[in-house]
């Protein structure tokens, strides 16, 4: 039987190089999408993880902590779970991790209940859904024989003679595993089944470069590799999706400041118009030293080391605003000048 490593991620895990832990064998990772019931609760690294981890090539799931203590509550914390995943594409199931005390004492049935009315939502969404909770819940507090004949299982056991006679698709054996590009200790997993042979590709079984079938008059095209697609109009944003060359996208607004508004594949972003083919777009807007001596700084801060400096009337881009200073390119030199400094033409 074919086995492949997972590791499950939040936003208490540090993740310094995504494509390191690809290359340390780990196939795929699942996502805390979030906990609770309101999408406010959304994991605060999600977004930033999913877009990393899609980057390079990583197969990607998601779970949702509950803290449910009735059915409507699961149905609750289902809406918000599909409010905090829509528009992304995953190749691993959507989870539900049942571990709260107050929810156990409620009993078996009511538990059981609550999982298959968050994993029914799930898949009337599209989703692949499964439950997630260690041994002492499958065998007192979830009807592991009714959840299993419907949905994937997840079991938590981490026990040197952990049990063997759940049926499960994936094991959480350890919370103080070690994978390279995750500083301190990450949750290992063992997995049996080829979810994405299943489930589909990255995209949702429509390959990155697949082109549309009809294109629609807003239609445009990427000129550039590996271009980031950012959550607002300037660098300092997280990455949501990435496109290559010759890959389509719809165009929706031109910001005048060198940014345009676009969707690709089901993600809304902004994306810089040097990487566009659409005619007229704007650029960069022009930024005026107002100062002599002004310092170009390598971040946002004057803790920041100085790369160079301006003088009274020199001109640069300005690649974007960030709080109170400007991200500018200054003769191949791109950093940080603090806005007082800067006339805008």
């Amino acid at each position: 039987m074919a086995e492949y490593k997972v590791i499950d991620l939040s936003h208490h895990n540090t993740v310094t190089d995504f494509l390191a832990v690809k290359n340390a064998g780990i196939y795929a990772v699942i996502l805390r999408a979030g906990y609770g019931r309101e999408a406010s609760q959304k994991d605060r690294k999600f977004d930033e993880f999913y877009a990393a981890a899609k980057a390079v090539g990583l197969h990607i799931g998601a779970y949702w902590y509950s803290y449910a203590d009735s059915v409507a509550d699961a149905q609750k914390e289902a809406a918000a779970c599909l409010a905090c995943i829509a528009g992304k594409q995953f190749d691993f199931p959507v989870y539900y991790d049942l571990e709260e005390q107050a929810t156990a004492a409620l009993g078996k049935a009511a538990c059981t209940q609550i999982a298959q009315t968050f994993c029914a939502a799930m898949e009337q969404a599209g989703y692949w859904a499964g439950v997630y909770a260690n041994t002492n819940w499958w065998q007192n507090y979830l009807d592991h024989a009714a959840l299993s004949a419907k949905y994937t299982i997840w079991l938590a056991d981490y026990r040197q003679a952990y049990n063997t006679t759940l049926e499960r698709d994936m094991h959480q054996y350890t919370s103080t595993g070690s994978v390279a590009g995750v500083n301190g200790n990450v949750d290992c997993n063992r997995c049996t089944r080829d979810f994405p042979a299943e489930i589909g590709s990255l995209y949702g079984g429509v390959s990155a470069t697949t082109p549309q079938p009809t294109e629609p008059d807003n239609w445009i095209h990427c000129t550039g590799d590996s271009v980031n697609v950012r959550a607002d109009a300037h660098t300092a944003a997280a990455v949501v999706e990435r496109m290559n060359k010759g890959n389509g996208c719809e165009w929706y607004a031109d910001d005048g400041w060198g940014w345009s508004k676009v969707k690709v594949r089901d993600t809304v972003g902004w994306v810089s118009n040097l990487y566009l083919d659409k005619p007229g777009l704007s650029k960069y807007k022009v930024g005026e030293s107002t100062g002599n001596r002004v310092n170009v700084r390598a971040g946002r801060g004057t803790n920041h080391k100085v790369l160079r400096q301006v003088n009274k009337g020199n001109l640069f881009d300005i690649i974007d605003i960030y709080g109170g200073w400007y991200h500018v390119n200054v003769a191949g030199v791109e950093g940080y000048i603090s806005k007082e400094y800067v006339k805008v033409h």
